[in-house]
């Protein structure tokens, strides 16, 4: 079938998808990367459901990536108060512990 993407090779996208989504933690993919993705998702001929599906895992990836983002630079700044003196050591340990226990849930 020239030019057309097997319903098989879409699920086999979804599960790589799905396993892309479980390894991503702490990790940062390059935004290109999903505009690319989201790109190459488009051009190919699925039904609707499945390109959906595809756009929507893409879609919570980069959610993702910028909650654990978020979570890193919040790290660092609260690590950064606590050597000024801003917020104390024990303050900054439990703050500390609180976006870890975040980190774990996303």
């Amino acid at each position: 079938m020239k030019g057309k993407i097997e319903e098989a090779d879409s699920e086999e996208i979804l599960q790589l998808l799905d396993a892309i989504m479980v390894q991503s933690d702490g990790l940062y993919f390059d935004s290109a990367v999903f505009s690319e993705l989201r790109e190459k998702i488009q051009d190919i001929k699925i039904k609707k459901s499945l390109r959906r599906n595809l756009l929507k895992k893409i879609e919570k990836l980069e959610k993702k990536q910028s909650l654990v983002k978020t979570l890193s630079n919040l790290t660092k700044q609260v690590i950064r108060k606590g050597e000024k003196g801003t917020i104390e050591n024990g303050d900054v340990d439990d703050i500390i512990k609180v976006i870890n226990e975040i980190s774990k849930l996303i």
